[in-house]
């Protein structure tokens, strides 16, 4: 397969899987706790990464060290609470508005970078707007 071809595969993959998370994550909410959907949704996608990297790379790139071993405990615990409170809030509010929320994150990261004096670059600004106006189509 072509470099182009696999470039193009790989985005599919991730708007199909990252467009799906949502109704996913509504259709969880309805037969299993909120907190133990993002607990075995994380443990799966973990394990399926884990034998992945085995199977391509080997034993040896699972070595880690103690600055990528924090790094990972923190987003461990970390990501894990936040898509927990997503599955909570999607009990109580519509789906479209929860991915409505989330997908506006960027457009907050930037208001807070220009309140606290900083000037995101012109390449972080366009990814912002071409990033917008391809989720606002």
């Amino acid at each position: 397969m072509s470099h182009r071809a696999q470039v193009w595969v790989a985005l599919w993959i991730v708007y199909i899987v990252w467009g799906s998370t949502y109704l996913g994550i509504e259709l969880a909410g309805e037969t299993i706790p909120a907190v133990f959907g993002a607990g075995v949704r994380f443990t799966l996608v973990g394990l399926i990464v884990f034998g992945l990297v085995l199977w391509r790379r080997g034993l040896a790139a699972l070595k880690v060290g103690r600055a990528e071993l924090a790094s990972a405990a923190l987003i461990g615990l970390l990501l894990p609470g936040a898509n927990s409170i997503l599955f909570i809030t999607e009990q109580k509010v519509p789906i479209g508005l929860t991915s409505l929320i989330i997908a506006s994150v960027p457009l907050w990261v930037l208001v807070f970078r220009l309140a606290a004096g900083e000037r995101p670059d012109r390449i972080a600004s366009l990814g912002l707007l071409v990033g917008r106006s391809a989720t606002s189509c």
